[in-house]
């Protein structure tokens, strides 16, 4: 199956979990727990409307490359190569957005310099933001 729609459906069903554990945790007098169901499941709604405007730019990208390619355009190595290298780009991102957003502790990867040099916990949102600042585009 298609790495990003796969990314999709584990965290939508991720995300069905914390929706329905805040409330649970809330009224049993849990609320540190509730609290950070809230929070994971805000986590989880940033990655996938990220993972769904991937999945929106990969499908145009490849109606891009079959129109073209059907009216006869001949590709130049340099296009094709510039075709591969986003498509590679956008393959990565759900396995490592799943990762970092699904994991109880942070990826050893995620972890940038600024957040070790203040000794904060790469996680979430955050690991996301400093993977994406350590990939190269």
């Amino acid at each position: 199956m298609n790495p990003l729609i796969t990314s999709i459906i584990e965290l939508e069903l991720a995300l069905d979990v914390r929706v329905t554990n805040e409330p649970i945790n809330r009224a049993r007098g849990n609320h540190a727990q509730a609290d950070a169901e809230k929070e994971s499941a805000a986590d989880l709604r940033r990655a996938l409307k990220i993972l769904k405007g991937a999945k929106r730019i990969k499908n145009a990208l490849d109606m891009l490359g079959l129109a073209l390619t059907e009216h006869g355009h001949k590709w130049q190595p340099e296009e094709r190569a510039s075709y591969e290298k986003a498509s590679r780009i956008l393959a990565n991102v759900p396995s490592h957005l799943s990762r970092l957003l699904l994991a109880s502790e942070p990826a050893p990867q995620a972890k940038c310099q600024k957040c070790r040099r203040h000794g904060i916990r790469c996680t979430g949102s955050l690991a996301l933001i400093c993977w994406l600042s350590m990939k190269e585009f």
